[in-house]
């Protein structure tokens, strides 16, 4: 494989011939670094106890419209090592048209790599600035949500994470876990 200005072995994990600055709904997770519990911690019955990190990382996710008003939240939730969340796009007949006439280097602060990568700027920042260990992982995922089924199917694995993650906790202790989750 040919590497990215000659450093870089993996690909991007990103769609190719996708525009992520389109409308439509993204769902997206991002992990911290080495998937350490920086947000805090699950207590029963299934309470994320946030760590002041996790709080202000909740507080920045909520307030990403106030910079990006063309981005509608959905579901949201912040584990103690990754958080789950879905984006709405809403963009308007303009700024729409904009996208299919603009060079790929303009508009770069209208999609989904550039509020993931504000988001993360600001939870890193608030992080240094109050001397609290943290890094996040480099990447994030995301999935493009398609149809109203696979929307609902990913609303309900978000609402109950946190219960998941309990049951796998309780797994992992007796012997009988599966595979990790992120």
């Amino acid at each position: 494989m040919e590497k990215y200005k000659g450093l870089y072995r993996i690909p991007s994990a990103r769609l190719r011939f996708t525009n992520y600055g389109r409308n439509g709904l993204y769902f997206v997770t991002i992990c911290t670094a080495d998937k350490r519990y920086y947000f805090g911690n699950i207590s029963s019955p299934g309470i994320m106890n946030l760590s002041p990190v996790g709080n202000y990382a909740r507080q920045c996710w909520s307030e990403i419209p106030k910079h990006f008003p063309f981005v509608h939240l959905s579901e949201f939730v912040v584990m103690p090592n990754h958080i789950h969340g879905i984006l709405a796009f809403r963009k308007s007949e303009a700024a729409l048209k904009e996208l299919t006439t603009s060079n790929k280097f303009q508009n770069q602060k209208q999609n989904l790599a550039s509020i993931i990568g504000t988001f993360k700027s600001a939870v890193t920042r608030y992080a240094k600035q109050n001397e609290i260990p943290f890094k996040w992982q480099a990447r994030y995922y995301d999935r493009i949500i398609r149809t109203p089924e696979e929307c609902d199917s990913i609303k309900a694995y978000i609402c109950n994470n946190i219960m998941h993650w309990i049951k796998e906790s309780l797994d992992r202790k007796s012997g009988s876990a599966g595979m990790p989750r992120p």
